[in-house]
């Protein structure tokens, strides 16, 4: 169907409320006709029209007044791969919004899904929905560079990388780092990947950064 986006689906029980934690806010906000034409206007001129979001009501996270992420087409488009893809015991580190929790949590081809999340005020924000809407899944207030899981019977089909708001080199050798520390804990067959990775890759492979 033409001007259809496949993104990470929403799952429509799923709304976290708004709310202040700490120095973290959830809040809604109202992409307009005029700023969707805009904005897409702009991602077209930047050979990136995939990226397009359409008018309507979003949720966005925020740190100290800065925007860390949201749930817009766009942002959910960034997950797509990994839910499409993952299954078995899934592994995530970021907690966000829940995005990507909620859909790998919804699949039945996952059996169970644990996230690391570093901010406590995260966790206080959005876990409570999370948790009422999927029993098998534990959330852990952990930092995921140096996070163990209990017991060594503990592997991972599938896991996925999101604790950045941005792309640069730094990013990308934290990434690496992750990967490695996390392949200890994979089990066959098993699939790892992080958040705006292969976007990175091609940056690099260009001499270019974000």
């Amino acid at each position: 169907m033409k001007g259809m986006i496949t993104t990470v689906p929403t799952a429509k029980f799923l709304e976290i409320p708004e709310g202040e934690s700490g120095d973290y806010r959830i809040s809604r906000f109202v992409i307009t006709e005029e700023k969707a034409e805009r904005y897409n206007f702009r991602n077209a001129i930047r050979f990136q029209s995939g990226r397009d979001v359409r008018p309507g009501e979003y949720t966005a996270l925020h740190h100290k007044g800065s925007l860390l992420m949201s749930d817009t087409d766009a942002e959910r488009l960034d997950h797509f791969d990994f839910y499409r893809n993952c299954f078995g015991e899934v592994l995530i580190t970021g907690l966000g919004l829940g995005l990507i929790t909620a859909a790998c949590a919804s699949k039945s081809r996952v059996h169970g899904v644990t996230v690391i999340e570093k901010a406590q005020e995260v966790i206080d924000l959005v876990a409570p929905t999370l948790l009422s809407q999927f029993k098998d899944l534990t959330i852990v207030h952990a930092d995921a560079f140096t996070w163990k899981p209990n017991g060594t019977s503990s592997r991972f089909n599938a896991v996925w990388h999101d604790i950045w708001h941005t792309f640069n080199e730094v990013v990308y050798e934290e990434q690496k780092r992750l990967h490695r520390r996390y392949g200890h804990w994979l089990q066959k067959p098993h699939m790892q990947d992080s958040w705006g990775r292969q976007f990175m890759l091609r940056q690099k492979r260009h001499g270019i950064w974000v």
